[in-house]
């Protein structure tokens, strides 16, 4: 049977997490009026920390080495988790020209990051939110990726980067990065060696809760009839079609999903002895929209930074 009834997002889009710039109009609308007391740059920094496994992910899957995804997306869910996310934040706070300050505000909008990530709709993993104690993923499935809220998330964050990135700087006395003593530097190295080391000791724990589908693939035995769940997959249309992820050791073929044109989905689907997938649900997503707004909003955030050094006033 081909499937051929298509729910378009955003009726209940997913993805593992909202796009930057939604981040940025969530979190930094409600610091709007208390900007007298607390310096934005900070607060986009705290927003930004969750997401560097993942960009780093992306980094390292360009570089023309031979590395295993599976091995790096287990590693990046133990790094992108709250209390390592904490560590990370600890050793930049430290070359802050108020640390203790400094660090409040990483910490703040770090968990708020994880805390919406978790508000959202997901099928194939959560967030890891009391790792390393638990790593039960959590996600309570109230806010679609895509859809009227997002949207306006997302233009609320590109207005208040553009508006915060050229205005007048605030609290000067945390402003900024200072490199500081050795010491201070010496600290903050060995924190960063601890963020990134840190998860080898939890290595496994993503392939026991089943994380982007890794106990499947690392039981070859077992994965026949297994069911997996894949976020914002290639579909492309040919004899036959194949479906393309990140999370896939190579590219399926779909039993039962025609579609004519080239698409991004989302979809579960049941593996078959021949290698092919048998779809039971699937979502089409809007394009690329949440990549362009992503880069989009960690451009901006490299403004709110860069932009005032330029203009010298910090």
């Amino acid at each position: 049977m081909i499937l051929r009834s298509i729910r378009i997002l955003p009726d209940d889009g997913f993805d593992f997490m909202p796009n930057t710039l939604a981040h940025l109009g969530l979190q930094l609308l409600p610091g709007v009026p208390w900007l007298k007391y607390i310096d934005i740059r900070w607060v986009a920094l705290g927003i930004l920390i969750p997401d560097i496994p993942w960009i780093l992910q992306r980094v390292l899957l360009t570089l023309p080495v031979d590395l295993s995804i599976h091995e790096i997306r287990a590693y990046m869910t133990i790094l992108s988790a709250p209390l390592f996310c904490l560590i990370l934040a600890l050793a930049i706070s430290r070359l802050a020209r108020n640390p203790n300050i400094a660090f409040l505000i990483l910490t703040i909008h770090c968990m708020l990051h994880h805390l919406l990530d978790a508000l959202q709709v997901k099928w194939d993993q959560g967030v890891p939110l009391l790792a390393p104690f638990s790593w039960q993923p959590y996600t309570w499935n109230l806010i679609p990726t895509e859809g009227l809220f997002i949207y306006i998330a997302t233009l609320v964050g590109l207005a208040l980067s553009i508006w915060l990135t050229f205005r007048k700087p605030i609290m000067k006395g945390i402003s900024g990065l200072l490199i500081a003593s050795p010491k201070r530097i010496a600290t903050s190295l060995i924190l960063v060696l601890i963020y990134f080391a840190l998860p080898l000791l939890f290595i496994q724990k993503p392939y026991e809760y089943n994380y982007f589908n890794l106990a499947i693939w690392a039981n070859s035995e077992a994965r026949v009839g297994s069911t997996i769940m894949l976020d914002r997959a290639d579909y492309i249309p040919g004899d036959p079609a194949t479906i393309h992820n990140q999370s896939l050791p190579k590219p399926v073929v779909p039993q039962n999903l025609e579609l004519k044109d080239k698409a991004v989905i989302s979809l579960k689907g049941e593996l078959m002895e021949d290698g092919a997938l048998r779809i039971n649900d699937y979502y089409i997503h809007h394009s690329y929209f949440r990549n362009y707004a992503s880069i989009l909003g960690l451009i901006l955030i490299a403004l709110i930074w860069i932009y005032p050094k330029i203009r010298g006033r910090i």
